[in-house]
């Protein structure tokens, strides 16, 4: 049987066919093998990586990976439909979920919305907010200059950076002079501490930011050495023959201070200690008193300070003294002391007119004495004034009193004429009464006063309480001063 040709092609071509159509069904197509699934982790599909993802920075790279957990590998990311785009230079890989670029532009917060596919299908989805910070300006200290300081004054002064990233870290450049001694650079930049010694001396700073950036700064630090300064300008006044103490204040200088006086004078009586400016002592003169002081330090510097001293008088003497005695004539006067208050002690006496013949005035105690002579009996008054020492003009008081002198050629006589009745139990006093002869008087009598009763020698008062019934008669007696006496009968008489 013979075949056509084209019968046989046609069956051979069927044949390749179905070999071929066995063959992709036993082997499969390379080209769109899909890897083995991978097993299944524990728990859900979930995005682990939290709110808000690290900030970025403009022309800085960036390089953050999602982190994925449970479902089945291998896991596919993207942004889920409708999500914000990512910030300008930054891109999402698929396969690893990282976030990769450099910033273009800063952006506020975005709140991007990430989707995770695993293997399976399953997907989640999470929104993960992300910032993009402007660059930042480039580095550099502000600080121009550092003022100056002082020695043994306290410094504090914080240099000032700018740009780069912090934080910051300060330094001296080596090779750099060391700060003065008593200032110390911490890292943060603060210069502090009392420096102990002049200087002039430029220093170069370095500041390092976060990144390992650079830059320093030559900067010129002055201490300078602060000259004393006189800080009082008044002082107070004083009082003569008062004690007086005040310190006269400085500030600055360097070193031992050393004071003077370089024109006028103290008020006579004070005194400078020159190595405080305390000036102290008891005036001895009163008025106003300029003057300028001086104070050196070691190097040597100085102020001056023009100064008064006001020293015033006290208050005026005054005296005290209310009345004089009376004396008798030819009979010594008893001593009697004029007192005084105020003043500057010690005072000076004087009386016009002068006293009595007989008596004087001592000048410098104040003490009248002396024997009244014949003639001088009589009331007189005199004006006494007691003058204190102050300088340069004494101050005075001024007092009249009056002065009795009795004569002594009138006999001592008692006038009193009768004693009053008392009671028995009940409270008595009486006094008697004498005149003439010479004071002062003394007092007796006989027979003794009822039980109970006394009779001051004295004074010649009778008092007491009587304890009895009583009525006699009794001798009262009174002596003077120049044994004269007189005796005089008196009734008593103490009823029930």
């Amino acid at each position: 049987m013979q075949h056509h040709p084209s019968h046989q092609n046609m069956l051979w071509t069927g044949l390749f066919s179905i070999v071929a159509t066995l063959c992709l069904n036993a082997c499969g197509d390379v080209s769109n093998v899909s890897d083995p699934l991978a097993p299944a982790t524990t728990g859900p599909l979930t995005i682990l990586t939290a709110s808000p993802l690290p900030a970025g920075t403009v022309q800085a790279d960036y390089n953050v990976t999602l982190t994925p957990s449970g479902g089945t590998p291998p896991y596919t990311w993207s942004l889920a439909p409708g999500s914000p785009a990512l910030p300008n230079g930054l891109a999402l890989t698929p396969s690893n979920g990282k976030l990769l670029g450099v910033p273009t532009t800063a952006t506020a917060t975005s709140l991007t919305e990430f989707m995770l596919r695993d293997s399976k299908g399953e997907s989640v989805q999470k929104v993960l907010a992300i910032t993009v910070t402007a660059a930042p300006t480039p580095l550099a200290i502000l600080t121009n200059s550092l003022p100056p300081g002082s020695i043994n004054q306290v410094y504090a002064f914080a240099l000032s950076p700018t740009g780069g990233i912090g934080p910051y870290t300060w330094g001296l450049k080596s090779g750099s002079p060391f700060l003065p001694s008593g200032l110390t650079l911490s890292t943060n930049g603060v210069i502090s501490g009392t420096p102990t010694v002049t200087s002039t001396a430029t220093h170069t700073f370095i500041l390092t930011d976060a990144t390992s950036q650079t830059v320093e700064k030559a900067l010129q630090l002055p201490i300078n050495a602060i000259p004393p300064s006189i800080t009082t300008t008044t002082l107070p006044a004083g009082t003569f023959n008062v004690v007086y103490n005040q310190t006269v204040l400085v500030t600055g200088g360097i070193g031992t201070l050393l004071w003077g006086v370089i024109s006028g004078a103290l008020p006579p009586g004070l005194s400078l200690n020159t190595t405080n400016g305390n000036i102290s002592g008891t005036p001895t003169s009163s008025g106003s008193f300029n003057f300028t002081l001086r104070v050196t330090d070691s190097i040597p510097q100085f102020d001056e300070q023009n100064l008064t001293i006001t020293i015033n008088s006290p208050t005026p003497p005054s005296i005290t003294t209310s009345s004089l005695p009376t004396g008798t004539v030819n009979q010594p006067y008893a001593n009697t002391q004029l007192t005084a208050t105020g003043g500057a002690q010690p005072y000076s006496w004087s009386a016009n007119p002068a006293l009595p013949n007989g008596l004087t005035l001592d000048p410098s105690s104040g003490v009248i004495s002396g024997t009244p002579l014949t003639g001088s009996n009589g009331n007189s008054t005199h004006e006494f004034t007691v003058t204190d020492s102050t300088n340069p003009i004494n101050l005075q008081g001024k007092k009249t009193l009056s002065l009795t002198i009795m004569s002594n050629d009138t006999p001592v006589a008692i006038t009193t004429k009768s004693l009053p009745d008392g009671k028995r139990s009940e409270s008595y006093a009486a006094t008697l009464a004498a005149s003439g002869g010479t004071l002062p008087y003394t007092w007796s009598v006989t027979p003794a006063l009822p039980a109970g009763l006394v009779l001051d020698p004295a004074t010649g008062v009778i008092s007491g309480t009587p304890i009895e019934r009583s009525h006699a008669q009794h001798d009262f007696t009174v002596r003077d001063a120049t044994n004269q006496t007189i005796t005089k009968e008196l009734d008593l008489e103490i009823k029930r």
